[in-house]
C-alpha cells in the first residue's frame, strides 16, 4: 500500500475522500473529480492491506483545514482543496526517528499538523521541550498525539539534553552480569521503569541514592543478590521494555538459574547475537521472534563477531562474566552508541584492550583505520 499510496496520493484535486469503519465493516464516500486513487484507497482499506493503526496521513494545510485519524472504528478525512507543496504523506508507522524528524519539519509549516498513533519514547519529549523553548508551539510530546502549530522561524535556545536509557541500562546490567556493586550518575530511573521491574524480577537491585532527586537524572546503586532468577521479557514500544535492550538482557539471562524467555516483537529477526552467545557455551533455543534461554552455570571465553550496535554491546557484557579471553570483531558497531565503553568499564575493573587485527605490530604509522576488535580477559 505504501507504494500505492505514494502514487495516488501525491496528485492534487478538489474535494473529499471519507472512509468509516465500524462493526458493520468499511463504507467510503468520494466527492472527487478524478476517484481513480480514492477508489485504489478505499478497495485497500476493504481487502485488508490496512489495518488499525498501520498507515496515516500526513498533510500539510491550512489550520483546521486537514487532520489525521488511526483509530480503528472513527472517520478517516484528508481533504484535498487547500494543500501546500509537501501534500500528503504516507507513513506505514509512526517510530520514535520519523516523529523526530517529523515534529521539526512541522514546527515551520503553515497551519496545524497533527500526528496521531505517535511514538511515545521521552527522547521525543526532551526534542519538543527543545523545540519549544526555541519558539516552537508543541503539545502532547510523548503522547499518541502531537499537535503542532507552525511559526515562522525558530530562536536560540539553552537546553540539556536526557540522559541515554539504552547506555545508562547497559551499565546496569554490565554489573548484574559481574555481580558487581556500581553507581550510576544520571541516571534515567523514570524512563526505565520496565526494565528496573525485570531486573528487580531477577534479583537486581536499582536503588536511588537520594529520592528528593529529579527522577529523570539521578544517582542509583546497582547490586545483585549473587543468584539471578529467569523472567519473562516481551520487547514493546515505550514505556514497555526496550527492544535495544533485549541483546544486553540475554547475556545476563544465560547466567540465570533456570528457564527464561523472550519474545522480540518489534524486530523479529533481531537475534543474530544468539549464535555468537552459543559460541561461548550459552544454551539458546530459538522458535521464531521467542528464544528461551536456559541458564548454565558459566560462559566461556570465545571468539566472536558482532553483527550490530546492541548485539556488540551484548557479547561484550558476555566477555566480562565469561571464563578466559574473549575476542569481539568488527566492534565499529559499538562506537555508533557508546562513547568508549571499553575506557568506563575498565575504569570499573574490567580488562578489555581494543586493537586493530590487520595491523602489523610494531606499526611505524598510525592506523588509520579505527580499531576493529577488543579483547576481554578474565
Amino acid at each position: 500500500f505504501a507504494h500505492d499510496a505514494s502514487r495516488v496520493l501525491g496528485r492534487k484535486s478538489a474535494g473529499t475522500l471519507r472512509v468509516t469503519e465500524d462493526e458493520r465493516g468499511v463504507s467510503y464516500e468520494v466527492d472527487l473529480p478524478d476517484t481513480t486513487w480514492a477508489n485504489d484507497l478505499a478497495e485497500s482499506i476493504r481487502r485488508g492491506d490496512i489495518r488499525e493503526n498501520s498507515f496515516a496521513f500526513f498533510v500539510n494545510g491550512d489550520a483546521g483545514d486537514t487532520w489525521i485519524q488511526t483509530e480503528t472504528g472513527l472517520e478517516r478525512t484528508v481533504t484535498h482543496d487547500t494543500l501546500k507543496e509537501l501534500g500528503p504523506q504516507p507513513f506505514p508507522a509512526y517510530t520514535q526517528s520519523t516523529v523526530d524528524v517529523r515534529s521539526i519539519e512541522a514546527t515551520l509549516a503553515r497551519g496545524r499538523t497533527v500526528i496521531e498513533s505517535a511514538a511515545c519514547e521521552p527522547e521525543i519529549a526532551d526534542l519538543a521541550e527543545l523545540l519549544n523553548a526555541m519558539g516552537a508551539r508543541i503539545t502532547g510530546a510523548g503522547t499518541p498525539r502531537l499537535i503542532i502549530d507552525g511559526v515562522d522561524e525558530l530562536g536560540p535556545a539553552d537546553h540539556r539534553v536526557i540522559p541515554d536509557r539504552i547506555v545508562a541500562s547497559t551499565y546496569a546490567v554490565a554489573a548484574a552480569i559481574t555481580n558487581g556493586d556500581v553507581t550510576l550518575n544520571d541516571f534515567p530511573y523514570d524512563n526505565l521503569l520496565a526494565v528496573i521491574d525485570r531486573l528487580s524480577q531477577m534479583g537486581v537491585r536499582v536503588e536511588r541514592h537520594h529520592p528528593d532527586e529529579d527522577p529523570r537524572r539521578c544517582t542509583v546503586q546497582v547490586t545483585t543478590q549473587r543468584v539471578l532468577r529467569p523472567v519473562m521479557i516481551t520487547t514493546q514500544p515505550y514505556p514497555g521494555y526496550p527492544t535495544d535492550l533485549q541483546a544486553q538482557m540475554m547475556a545476563l539471562l544465560c547466567l540465570a538459574e533456570g528457564n527464561s524467555m523472550i519474545a522480540e516483537k518489534i524486530y523479529p529477526e533481531r537475534f543474530m547475537h544468539v549464535a555468537e552467545l552459543a559460541r561461548m557455551g550459552a544454551q539458546l533455543f530459538r522458535q521464531g521472534p521467542t528464544v528461551m534461554i536456559q541458564g548454565v552455570k558459566r560462559l566461556v571465553g570465545a571468539p566472536v563477531m558482532a553483527s550490530d550496535l546492541r548485539g556488540s554491546a551484548c557479547l561484550v557484557l558476555a566477555g566480562l562474566a565469561a571464563e578466559g579471553t574473549t575476542t569481539v570483531s568488527r566492534v565499529y558497531h559499538l562506537d555508533r552508541g557508546y562513547a568508549r565503553m571499553e575506557e568506563t568499564l575498565n575504569a570499573l575493573g574490567a580488562k578489555i584492550e581494543r586493537f586493530n587485527a590487520d595491523v602489523p605490530e610494531p606499526a611505524d604509522q598510525p592506523v588509520p583505520m579505527p580499531a576493529q576488535l577488543v579483547e576481554i580477559f578474565r
